[in-house]
């Protein structure tokens, strides 16, 4: 059984999906089970936690049971988890020592990431359109208030077991991030070789360049989500490449809103009890002095690509048909009736 359990509650976009590989990839390492053959499995279980729990949940916390003597969990479906949730988590996990790691990350830079995932699956709105909603209280599962969070699990587990790790910024900040979540969780950062991942993010071109395709997509892609991941991202890669330009940033009137918003989440969190791994000043730590209106993208920028993209789209239709067999015998035959 179990003696301790570390819940890492990976607020969206806050660097949980890098320290999820780095965890599951050196699980042997760093003596530490996860449960579930990979983080995917993990996530439908905090989704059922969420959701009030459920056979997802419970196959996990049964595991416990029978695991070894440390387990770390991360999920981001832990962040949507209400104080019932988490007690009833506590609960199931008992008599395992349960300990909480939140990480939390700027405004100013999660914002754009949030829409960017959005819009690869297939959303329409632009982003101002989603801060928009956002400044109006919208998309409160999308971007939760760490705050919230972090005080639904304090409600079941001690304060001093509710760890908060801020995600730093800059050239090197995956490296930092998982020395601080490593001091969080009791393991040694020396064991895991921290790399620098891909960076995930792509230009405002080529955010705009997928936004104008969904848009004429609308709903005519049945089976949303994964029609869309299988026609429309392959297509929209192929196009993109290693694209270039302006970096997916806020305006200057939302930069202040989001960095203002950073502010009373970090004195917020200040005032709480919990441990906290690293700067909270590294929440709303963004000069907003000379930051560059991003504006809209025109359809100069746009055309390179597009065309880019019809050529893929010609290549991709060239390459399915000549996985059909005997097509283009049937095709020349077609033609053929026609005339």
């Amino acid at each position: 059984m179990a003696a301790r359990v570390d819940l890492h509650v990976g607020l969206p976009n806050a660097g949980t999906a890098y320290l999820q590989q780095l965890l599951y990839d050196n699980r042997e390492d760093l003596r530490v089970g996860l449960v579930g053959e990979a983080p995917r499995a993990l996530d439908r279980g905090a989704r059922d936690l969420a959701g009030g729990g459920g056979e997802q949940w419970q196959a996990i916390a049964d595991a416990v049971t029978v695991a070894p003597d440390r387990i770390l969990l991360s999920s981001e479906g832990f962040s949507a988890v209400d104080a019932a949730g988490a007690a009833r988590a506590v609960r199931d996990l008992a008599p395992a020592e349960v300990r909480v790691v939140c990480t939390v990350q700027h405004p100013v830079l999660l914002i754009p990431l949030v829409w960017q995932q959005l819009v690869r699956s297939g959303a329409t709105e632009s982003l101002d359109e989603f801060v928009e909603g956002l400044r109006g209280g919208a998309y409160s599962t999308l971007v939760p208030d760490p705050v919230d969070v972090v005080d639904a699990w304090a409600a079941a587990v001690p304060a001093a077991d509710v760890h908060v790790v801020v995600v730093p910024s800059g050239v090197g900040s995956e490296s930092v991030l998982w020395a601080l979540f490593a001091s969080a969780t009791d393991l040694d950062p020396a064991i895991v070789e921290g790399w620098e991942p891909e960076d995930g993010s792509r230009s405002d071109v080529a955010l705009e360049l997928l936004r104008r395709v969904n848009v004429a997509l609308g709903d005519r892609v049945p089976d949303a989500q994964r029609r869309y991941r299988e026609l429309v991202r392959p297509l929209v890669r192929s196009a993109i490449g290693d694209d270039v330009g302006r970096g997916t940033t806020l305006s200057q009137d939302d930069t202040a809103w989001a960095t203002e918003r950073g502010r009373s989440i970090a004195a917020a969190l200040g005032q709480r009890s919990h441990p906290v791994h690293g700067d909270l000043a590294d929440l709303h730590a963004v000069a907003t002095d000379d930051w560059p209106d991003p504006g809209p993208v025109d359809d100069t920028a746009i055309a390179p690509f597009a065309v880019k993209m019809i050529a893929a789209l010609l290549i991709n239709l060239r390459n399915t048909r000549a996985r059909i067999p005997d097509h283009d015998k049937h095709s020349k035959r077609r033609a053929g009736t026609a005339t």
